[in-house]
């Protein structure tokens, strides 16, 4: 990681690189990488990301401890389940505090979906979001970890082989021990493959950030796993150019052990585009107004909007009822009502304070700042899925 701070260097001020660790969740592993450095900016940062990386570490001991005691709910229910992605990566780390984790995520069969969310809510969670459609629900509950329950590791809406890998997937779960208590997981090759398909959907509807990118890394590097045994996979799925520049980005910036160009050759100024996607999108690929709204325009234009005649900036002020949030549902059940949730929706945009004036203004001109995106897409043959149409493309 330490050649991406040296590039990072050269433009970044000492608050702008505090500032990038921060969204990126990666201020504790940050701070081990700077502390084995002599530049004058690693010194500075040394000190000025002590204390953030403390807090971090403290923090993630509480959220590990508190998961430990789900997972253990979980054990006792008799449920089949599979635990993935934070909990399971931060066991890989050479210090579990390293990898920041901000939910449990758990995967069960729709069949168990009642009893799972009723587990949790005996304990004090509540189910603030439950949408069939993304198969997915999440629970919080004050001062605990959240909660996401899955009911598809591969979303129906979004990728055309689901079921295929779906049961694939389901089928290669095994056990494994963290600190000594058992848990249901994916086989590591399994878990790497999912990793990588969680990237794409993260690249074609939201982005995602440098500590996505870390736990390829640490995998790599324990000599967990060779990338190059999963050419092919992803190839076959038609991710092939897209895993490529993953991959160089992960050597050249990120310090993964693979000489890559024994195998491949990527564009270097593909590589560089996709890197700068990267910091801009922050940890959960929402942390750049601008980027929040090339990509919603990006998934409009290339989806349903294809075949609508009225200008885009119409249909994002104007959105039709299914479009529309839950916090409008009322329109939903009564159209004649979708007029007052317009004008609900407007003035709540530009009231809301956690976004600047120049986002709630590139809202309406978002539709001609998608270029540099749809360019970069294609490059690494990405597409936004139409699940109206069949295809050969799938995303997770």
């Amino acid at each position: 990681m330490i050649d991406l701070l040296y590039k990072l260097y050269e433009i970044y001020s000492v608050d702008e690189l505090l500032n990038f660790f921060e969204i990126h969740n990666i201020s504790t592993y940050g701070y081990e990488i700077v502390s084995r450095d002599k530049h004058r900016k690693s010194l500075i940062l040394k000190e000025k990301l002590r204390s953030n990386a403390l807090r971090n570490a403290i923090l993630m001991k509480q959220v590990q401890l508190q998961t430990y005691d789900l997972i253990r709910l979980i054990n006792n229910s008799g449920i089949e389940y599979c635990v993935f992605k934070g909990i399971v990566m931060q066991s890989y780390y050479n210090q579990p505090h390293y990898r920041y984790m901000g939910d449990l995520d758990i995967w069960v069969q729709m069949h168990d979906m009642d009893r799972t969310l009723d587990i949790f809510k005996n304990v004090g969670y509540i189910v603030t979001h439950l949408e069939g459609q993304h198969k997915h629900a999440v629970l919080k509950k004050q001062n605990a970890v959240n909660i996401e329950v899955h009911f598809g590791l591969v979303e129906p809406w979004s990728i055309y082989q689901h079921k295929k890998i779906n049961e694939e997937y389901w089928n290669q779960r095994e056990e494994i021990l963290i600190d000594g208590l058992k848990v249901v997981s994916l086989n590591l090759k399994t878990h790497y493959r999912y990793l990588i398909l969680h990237l794409v959907a993260h690249m074609c509807f939201s982005g995602f950030g440098i500590k996505q990118l870390l736990d390829l890394v640490i995998l790599v590097n324990s000599s967990r796993i060779d990338p190059m045994d999963f050419m092919d996979y992803f190839d076959s799925l038609g991710y092939g150019v897209f895993y490529r520049n993953i991959i160089a980005v992960c050597v050249e910036y990120l310090g993964m052990k693979l000489d890559y160009k024994l195998y491949f050759e990527v564009d270097f100024y593909v590589i560089n585009d996709l890197l700068e996607n990267i910091i801009r999108s922050g940890s959960f690929g929402n942390h750049s107004e601008e980027l929040r709204l090339e990509t919603t325009t990006h998934y409009r234009v290339n989806t349903w909007y294809k075949e609508k005649k009225l200008p885009l900036w119409w249909y994002s002020l104007f959105p039709c009822k299914d479009e529309l949030g839950f916090r409008y549902s009322y329109a939903k059940k009564n159209i004649i009502l979708l007029p007052i949730a317009w004008s609900h929706r407007f003035f709540r945009g530009f009231i809301k304070k956690n976004i600047s004036l120049n986002g709630k203004m590139s809202y309406l001109t978002a539709s001609c700042k998608q270029d540099n995106r749809d360019y970069l897409l294609k490059k690494l043959d990405l597409e936004i899925p139409n699940t109206t149409i069949g295809g050969s493309k799938s995303i997770v």
